[in-house]
């Protein structure tokens, strides 16, 4: 602020007394009679922006002074006055002080609440310079002021980096916004902000199977069954004020492989080494059950179709289907249900009027492998011979296209191709829903040989057969190599397949088809074999085949198998490839074989 000192200044106060004196007689007395004069005024004058004080030295008197608070301050007597009135003596110090307000630059910074973000706001303020005017003498003064404004000066980066100092903003100043700032005056401009903390995440396990829904179910080997999330640790922020904002710190977990399972070497990831059921614990304890131990298989536990072994303690009851890919071991019986395996059946109790596989899929691919296995041989000779045609069509100036060349070949040459896949597409089909997707791609091949002139087969779709033909036939060609047994006591009309043995522990097969691809056996001395069918690539050994009251009993034997048998029935039908022997009487010690040359070998004895 500017100040203006005015001095007071102080004239001479005169006072003049009247005396009169009267000369009486005695009786009169003197009187001095005193006549004052009118107090002189005190009066108070604006001369070049001064206050000045006028009045009589000595004198009493004091002059009215007024003023614009908001414009003037005055002190008196080293006193400040308050209000906007006083009365100035004679020879009292007067101090008038014009209030100026000085122009300048503000910069507001305004803080947010969380401290992650910090405003400026630019603001140029004109500042006012005020005189006072010149007034004659007056013992009644009223200031009068007139006022001149200023204009404020530029703002510069220095002094807005000094407002956010003075305000503790300490971090994520950005110097290109400040500059923003100073160019938007009279707007706020965030030119601050916080780093935000990044929470951390703690180690987890994600799960790759529903361990819940498939411990019934089972999952193959090589299944990837759970996957570590490692931690991630958080990273601190800082709000403007420079602040660290912590975050809390992680936890990490770890793969505890069990038996069936096998982690990587980075602990990450825990697979399935064996078929079965997958369990898991809170802690990361991973195993798989290759067993899955039931008591019953009921409308309460419903199907099952497990990947391992399934051991049932009691019986599987009607209507039910239990399917495993390893074995299924029953200890009670089988009434009208469906028992499908990738390895050995075996049932200790009575079958009744249900369908056995032992082998699953192997024993379907042990029913098609007669045509399955050289299909892809096959289909290399119809390339070749439809080449063949071409090329013969070429020599004599006629072209012929490679789909009409193979549908000539399939028609002419290899007419049993075509047969062949209709066959299996049945076998496949009849095999039940796991194998329609098969049933279906040999379905595909068939229509587009079938049909090869008509749809333009091309070279690259006939390559595309043979390659899928060539896969099925090496699938077909493992599982044969790997039979599955079946053992059974006692089974009455049933129908049961097994790409291995079929072993009777008990009574014996009544009334069923069966199909042993390595041959059929009796564990107990008195089973026997009772109507119904039996085809069997390897030995039949039983006590007796047939029925003393006639029931049919048909056993057909590959090139490999035979028959041997204490009393063979009346009425049995024993063939084999191109050979059909029917015994029309009842014979003892029966053996029937194959020779070098094919031819069938009967041996028996009367009854």
């Amino acid at each position: 602020m500017d100040h203006v000192a005015h001095q007071v200044e102080a004239c001479s106060h005169f006072v003049t007394t009247a005396l009169r004196s009267t000369a009486q007689r005695a009786d009169w007395a003197l009187v001095i009679e005193e006549t004052p004069t009118a107090e002189p005024a005190v009066q108070l004058a604006v001369i070049d922006g001064v206050v000045r004080v006028h009045g009589p030295t000595g004198g009493s008197g004091t002059a009215a002074l007024s003023w614009a608070p908001d414009q003037v301050s005055v002190r008196l007597a080293g006193d400040a006055v308050a209000g906007a009135t006083c009365r100035v003596p004679v020879g009292a110090a007067l101090d008038v002080e014009l209030q100026h307000v000085t122009s300048e630059v503000q910069y507001l910074v305004t803080i947010s609440r969380d401290r992650m973000e910090a405003e400026l706001l630019v603001q140029q303020l004109p500042g006012i310079q005020r005189l006072l005017v010149d007034a004659s003498s007056t013992s009644d003064l009223t200031l009068e002021v007139v006022e001149h404004r200023m204009e404020p000066p530029f703002p510069e980066e220095q002094g807005a980096i000094a407002a956010l100092q003075r305000a503790g903003v300490s971090f994520g100043v950005d110097e290109e916004l400040v500059r923003a700032a100073l160019d938007s005056i009279g707007e706020p401009v965030v030119v601050a902000r916080g780093l935000e903390p990044i929470e951390g995440r703690n180690g987890r396990f994600e799960p790759l199977v529903n361990f819940e829904q498939l411990r019934t179910v089972g999952v193959l080997a090589e299944t990837p069954l759970v996957r570590r999330i490692r931690k991630l640790d958080g990273t601190a922020g800082r709000d403007v004020t420079g602040r660290e904002l912590s975050v809390p710190a992680t936890k990490d977990v770890r793969l505890r492989p069990g038996p069936g399972v096998l982690v990587d070497e980075q602990g990450v990831m825990a697979v399935a080494t064996v078929d079965g059921a997958p369990h898991m614990d809170a802690e990361g304890f991973v195993e798989v059950r290759h067993e899955l131990l039931l008591e019953e298989v009921d409308n309460v536990s419903g199907d099952i179709n497990f990947q391992g072994t399934v051991r049932i303690s009691g019986s599987v009851h009607e209507g039910r289907r239990v399917i495993a890919r390893d074995e299924v071991h029953i200890e009670g019986s089988v009434d009208r249900a469906h028992i499908e395996s990738g390895s050995t059946i075996s049932v200790v109790g009575s079958i009744m009027s249900s369908v056995l596989r032992a082998g699953g899929e192997r024993a379907v691919a042990a029913t098609i492998a007669d045509r399955v296995l050289d299909l892809p041989k096959t289909l290399g000779l119809v390339a070749a011979q439809a080449r063949q045609f071409r090329d013969q069509g070429e020599s004599r100036g006629t072209e012929i296209s490679h789909a009409l060349a193979v549908q000539l070949v399939i028609e002419r040459i290899q007419r049993q191709v075509l047969p062949d896949l209709a066959s299996v597409v049945d076998d496949l089909r009849e095999a039940g829903p796991a194998q329609s997707g098969a049933a279906d791609r040999v379905a595909r091949w068939h229509r587009r040989l079938s049909t090869a002139a008509n749809i333009a087969l091309t070279p690259e779709q006939f390559g595309e057969i043979l390659i899928e033909a060539s896969a099925l036939a090496d699938d077909v060609q493992r599982a044969i190599e790997q039979p599955a047994d079946l053992v059974v006591s006692y089974m009455q009309a049933c129908e049961a397949e097994a790409t291995g043995a079929v072993t009777i522990i008990g009574k014996g097969i009544f009334n069923s088809r069966i199909v042993a691809w390595g041959g059929l056996a009796a564990q107990q001395h008195e089973a026997v074999l009772r109507g119904g069918t039996v085809v069997s690539h390897g030995p039949v050994q039983v006590r007796e085949v047939g029925s003393p009251a006639g029931a049919r009993t048909s056993v057909q034997l590959g090139s490999t198998g035979s028959l041997e048998s204490d009393r063979v029935y009346a009425g049995t039908v024993v063939s084999g490839p191109g050979y059909t022997h029917r015994f029309v009487a009842d014979r003892s010690h029966v053996k029937i074989d194959f020779d070098r040359g094919g031819s069938m070998n009967v041996e028996s004895l009367a009854a």
